[in-house]
């Protein structure tokens, strides 16, 4: 069974009282992912078990497999449950051009909720094979680049971290972990991305939970914040992945994952 961390949130307008703030579970909290293996060493002939909150279980197999590619790995199902909707679940590695994640992934869950008012719970999640915490630096410090986001929103898809204008710098001493992300929408192509805020923040990490907590602000918008959540992943901690959620990007509620590779 695979630990989590995850930002969940809905995509329904509520009027007068706005959007839903996003819920963060943190690493190890609640949320869970089983897999099934069926004999086979195909992913996706193999069963999977998702827990967001911890209880109520969604279950995804061979069947409601709706596309897949194996370099970079991506394993999309599809199912329509009745008087509920439709249920999109998709596990994926990330990946940007020739740099890729070893040993973390990212998992979305579209979780449909009615046909006759359509809305979604819509869940970014991260796991993978954490580091022990015996192996993580007790001294000195780390530079991480983030390369890699997957985030969504309502009416607010295709953000992206610009890797050159973002870093996250971890203190093994103080066990604290301060962040630089600089967020963009994706256009059609590089020349059409714009910026959408830089924010900033620190965080510390608690060996004892195995978390990496902290918070985002914007300074341009300091009413609004990012909680995050997240852990090391591979040996020695060589990769960092986190889940964070926001009130709104613009007028939009927004949540995903972020991974850093450590330089």
């Amino acid at each position: 069974m695979f630990e989590m961390a995850c930002a969940s949130y809905d995509t329904i307008w509520w009027g007068f009282i706005g959007r839903q703030v996003p819920a963060l579970a943190g690493f190890g909290d609640t949320a869970t992912l089983s897999r099934q293996a069926n004999g086979t060493l195909a992913l996706a002939d193999d069963n999977w078990a998702f827990k967001p909150d911890g209880t109520r279980e969604h279950l995804f197999g061979a069947s409601d497999l709706a596309a897949s590619s194996t370099s970079p790995l991506k394993l999309e199902y599809q199912r329509t449950v009745e008087f509920e909707g439709l249920k999109t679940f998709r596990i994926s590695t990330f990946s940007q051009g020739e740099t890729k994640a070893e040993f973390v992934n990212n998992l979305y869950f579209a979780d449909g909720q009615g046909t006759s008012r359509t809305y979604d719970l819509m869940h970014h999640c991260m796991f993978g094979a954490p580091t022990l915490t015996d192996d993580l630096p007790t001294t000195g410090s780390a530079t991480f680049t983030p390369a890699f986001a997957d985030a969504g929103g309502d009416g607010a898809t295709g953000f992206a971290i610009d890797p050159a204008r973002s870093s996250i710098n971890v203190d093994y001493s103080a066990s604290t972990v301060s962040f630089t992300l600089q967020f963009i929408k994706l256009g059609r192509t590089a020349a059409e991305n714009t910026d959408v805020a830089l924010h900033s923040g620190s965080g510390t990490i608690d060996k004892a939970k195995r978390q990496v907590s902290g918070t985002l602000t914007n300074a341009t918008s300091p009413d609004i914040s990012w909680k995050l959540s997240g852990w090391f992943f591979g040996p020695g901690g060589k990769e960092l992945a986190f889940a964070v959620a926001a009130s709104d990007f613009g007028s939009h509620i927004q949540g995903g994952t972020v991974i850093a590779l450590r330089q």
